[in-house]
C-alpha cells in the first residue's frame, strides 16, 4: 500500500464513509445489512423428494454450507458445522456435492480436505482425505457404489496440475483412488448410464474453453475401468460447445449442444445423435463452474427445460413419449440449477421484485411448493425495477441489450431537467449475462439516487454462439465500444446525468472499464474490483483453467503479443484521466494482487486520483461480511466526494 502523504485519498474514504449523505438522503440499505445478508445459494438438487442446496454465508467467513429440507418442512444443515463446503478444482470449483437413490449424501469439506458420507439417519462420517490434491464434480454411481469425480493434482516441476477422471469405492474407501480418465487438459461430468455399463464425461484441452468447444464421450465400463479402445466421441469439437451430458432411465444420453449455432437440446442413444428442441434460444451457460444444470430428466417421462429467450429464463417440458414441447406457465425471469426427481422439479428463481430462492413444483398435479428460502435477511419495501432494453448502435448491426434501473421512486432526483447521476455496470467473463432480478449490491445503489446499467456487451451468453463470438480475437474492442454506446444512449435521452457517469467492473469487467477510461475522459470515476490490467501478466501467472483463454480474446497468433500489448491497461495509464478505486484480494489466483499494485503506483506517479485497497484471506470474488462492507462503504464515499467536488 502507499501511505496517506502520496495517496491521501485512502484514508480520506474511509474517515467519510459514513459522512455526508450525496442530496440529503437517508439510505436504506446500508452496508452492513448488504455485506451480513447476501447470502448466495447455488448448487440445488433434488433426490428422494429431499431438497439440497449450497448456502454461502459472508456473515461466518465465507463458509459454504451443504443445507437440506423436504418440501413444506423446515431448512436444516446436512455438513457438519466446522465443514466448508466447496471445491477449487479449474480455481472456481462447484460440484462439491452428490447424492445417491437410495438416500446417501456425499460432500467436500475445503477445511479438512476431505469427502464426508451421510447415510439416511446417520451422521456424518469422513470416507477419505483428499491430501494434497483436489477433486470436483462428484456423481454417485449406484450399481458400482462408487463415485467418479474431477481430480486434479500437482506434478512436480511442472507449472500446471494433472486433470483425471477418478473412481473412489463407497464400500472400499481405503483402496484410494482409481484413474479412469487421463491425458486430456481438463474434464467434466463423468456420469454412469443407469445400468453401470457405460461411463460419458466432457472433455477439452488448452487453448480451449468449455463454452469455445468441448468433446462428450462414451465408453463401456470394465472390471479395470473404462475401455477407451471402444470409445465413442458422440459429439463435439473446438467450435462446438456440449453442456451437461446426463443419463436418462431410458439409457438415452442427453445434453445441450449449440452445433446449430444455438444451445439447444439434443440426445444420443447410442446410433443416432439428433436435436431435441430447436429454438433460438440458449439452454446452456457457460461452464466456469462445476455442476451447472439448466435441464432435468424424470423418469416419470419427460424433460423440464429452462432456455434464455427474449431477454429473460422460461421454463419448457419436454415430453420424451411424443417430443411435443410446451412452455410453462413460470413467473421467475430468472432460472438456474434445475433438477428433477420424480415428478418433483427444483430450481434456483428470481424475477425483479424477488430475491434469488429455491423453489420446488410437484408436477404431478401442477401444485407448487413455494419455499422462502431466499439466503437475504434484510427486508426493503421500495425497490427499483430493471428494464431490459436494446439498442442500435453505428458500430454494430445489431442490437446491444441493457438492463436500466432508475433510482428507487421515493428518492428521485428531480425531473427530466436534472437526471441522476449513473453507473454502469461491465459484466465479468467476459461471457457472463447481466439479467434483471431483485439484487441487493444493485438496490444499494439505486436507493442511494443513483440509476444502474447493466451492459450485455459482445461476448455475453444469452444471445447465441454468434453474439457471443463477437468479442473474439476483439476484448477490449467490443466491450469497450459496446459499453460506451450504450452511455451515449442513455445520455442522448436524459435518462442520466451528462456529467455523473461511472463505471465499475470486476475481474474481465473490470478490464472493460479500464479502457472505457482510456479511450474516453467524460466519465466522473471508475470502481475495479479485481481487475485485469496487465494481459502479459495475466498470462505468465494465471491458472490452468484460464491460461489459454487469451487466444480466443486476442488472437490469431500472429497478432496475439501485439494485441496483448495494444490491449493492456497497464501500458496506457497516460490516456487516464479519471479518479480510480481498486479493491483486491491478496489470496487471489486469477489475477494477482501485484496487477493491482502497479496499476496503482503507474497512476500515482501520472498524477491520476487513485486509492487502492488489498484485503487478506480473500481471492477472486469477496466472500467475506466484513470485506463486502468496507468496500461498499468505501465505493460510495468516493461516488460522494466526486460529485461534490464537481459541485453535482
Amino acid at each position: 500500500m502507499v501511505d496517506k502523504k502520496t495517496n491521501p485519498l485512502r484514508s480520506e474514504a474511509k474517515a467519510s464513509a459514513e459522512g455526508y449523505v450525496y442530496a440529503r438522503l437517508e439510505p436504506i440499505l446500508s452496508a452492513s445489512e448488504l455485506g451480513r445478508s447476501n447470502r448466495k445459494i447455488q448448487e440445488t438438487g433434488v433426490c428422494c423428494g429431499e431438497i439440497f442446496w449450497v448456502e454461502t454465508r459472508p456473515d461466518q467467513k465465507g463458509r459454504s454450507v451443504l443445507m437440506a429440507c423436504l418440501p413444506g418442512g423446515v431448512p436444516y444443515p446436512v455438513s457438519l458445522s466446522d465443514h466448508n463446503v466447496r471445491t477449487r478444482v479449474h480455481g472456481y470449483g462447484g460440484g462439491a456435492w452428490t447424492a445417491s437413490p437410495s438416500g446417501d449424501v456425499f460432500w467436500v469439506d475445503d477445511r479438512s480436505r476431505s469427502i464426508f458420507w451421510r447415510r439416511p439417519g446417520q451422521r456424518a462420517v469422513q470416507l477419505i482425505e483428499l491430501g494434497s490434491g483436489l477433486v470436483a464434480d462428484l456423481f454417485f454411481c449406484p450399481v458400482q457404489r462408487s463415485l467418479l469425480m474431477v481430480a486434479e493434482d500437482e506434478v512436480q516441476g511442472q507449472r500446471f496440475p494433472v486433470n483425471s477422471v477418478v473412481r473412489l469405492s463407497v464400500d472400499h474407501p481405503s483402496r484410494g483412488f482409481e484413474t479412469l480418465l487421463s491425458g486430456r487438459d481438463f474434464y467434466s461430468n463423468p456420469s454412469v448410464s443407469p445400468d453401470g455399463r457405460r461411463v460419458s464425461w466432457l472433455c477439452w484441452d488448452l487453448p480451449g474453453m468449455p463454452w469455445g468447444g468441448t468433446e462428450l464421450w462414451c465408453a463401456p465400463c470394465v472390471p479395470t475401468g473404462v475401455d477407451m479402445r471402444e470409445a465413442v466421441l458422440v459429439t463435439g469439437g473446438r467450435e462446438e460447445q456440449v453442456f451437461q451430458p446426463t443419463w436418462g432411465s431410458d439409457g438415452r444420453l442427453y445434453h445441450v449442444s449449440d452445433a446449430y449455432g444455438w444451445a439447444n437440446l439434443w440426445v444420443w442413444d447410442g446410433q443416432e445423435h439428433r436435436c431435441l428442441v430447436e429454438r433460438k434460444a440458449e439452454m446452456g451457460l457457460p461452464q466456469w463452474v462445476f455442476g451447472m444444470k439448466t435441464f432435468g430428466i424424470s423418469d416419470k417421462g419427460f424433460a423440464i427445460i429452462a432456455f434464455f429467450e427474449y431477454d429473460r429464463w422460461h421454463l419448457g417440458k419436454l415430453d420424451l413419449a411424443d417430443e411435443t414441447f410446451e412452455i410453462l406457465d413460470c413467473p421467475y425471469t430468472h432460472i438456474d440449477s434445475v433438477s428433477v426427481d420424480g415428478w418433483h422439479l427444483v430450481f434456483l428463481g428470481a424475477d425483479p421484485g424477488t430475491f434469488k430462492k429455491w423453489i420446488c413444483w410437484d408436477l404431478s398435479n401442477e401444485g407448487q411448493y413455494l419455499l422462502e428460502t431466499e439466503a437475504v435477511g434484510t427486508v426493503i419495501s421500495r425497490f427499483s425495477i430493471g428494464v431490459v432494453s436494446r439498442m442500435k448502435a453505428e458500430h454494430y448491426a445489431g442490437e446491444i441489450p441493457y438492463i436500466f434501473y432508475p433510482p428507487c421512486e421515493e428518492r428521485p432526483f428531480s425531473g427530466p431537467d436534472n437526471p441522476p447521476p449513473a453507473i454502469v455496470v461491465c459484466h465479468g467473463g467476459p461471457t457472463a449475462c447481466s439479467e434483471s432480478y431483485l439484487d441487493l449490491k444493485v438496490q444499494y445503489w439505486t436507493q442511494r439516487g443513483f440509476a444502474l446499467i447493466d451492459v450485455n456487451y459482445g461476448g455475453s451468453t444469452g444471445y447465441g454462439r454468434a453474439y457471443r463470438e463477437r468479442i473474439r480475437n476483439n476484448w477490449g474492442i467490443v466491450d469497450v465500444e459496446d459499453t460506451i454506446a450504450v452511455v451515449d444512449h442513455l445520455r442522448s435521452k436524459g435518462l442520466i446525468a451528462e456529467n455523473a457517469v461511472f463505471l465499475k467492473g470486476s475481474s474481465a469487467g473490470g478490464f472493460t472499464a479500464l479502457n472505457a477510461l482510456i479511450q474516453r475522459d467524460d466519465f466522473l470515476g471508475a470502481t475495479v474490483y479485481y481487475g485485469v490490467a496487465d494481459l502479459a501478466a495475466l498470462s505468465a501467472s494465471t491458472h490452468k483453467f484460464e491460461s489459454g483463454y487469451e487466444y480466443y480474446l486476442l488472437g490469431p497468433d500472429e497478432d496475439l503479443l501485439k494485441n496483448i500489448r495494444q490491449r493492456s491497461p497497464i501500458h496506457h495509464v497516460s490516456s487516464i484521466r479519471s479518479p480510480l478505486l481498486f479493491f483486491q484480494g491478496l489470496d487471489d489466483d486469477v489475477v494477482p494482487a501485484e496487477q493491482t499494485r502497479r496499476m496503482e503506483a503507474d497512476l500515482i506517479k501520472h498524477g491520476v486520483p487513485v486509492e487502492a485497497h488489498y484485503f487478506p484471506g480473500e481471492g477472486h470474488g469477496f466472500r467475506m461480511a466484513e470485506t463486502v462492507e468496507q468496500c461498499m462503504a468505501i465505493e460510495w464515499a468516493f461516488y460522494q466526494r466526486l460529485l461534490n467536488q464537481a459541485g453535482l
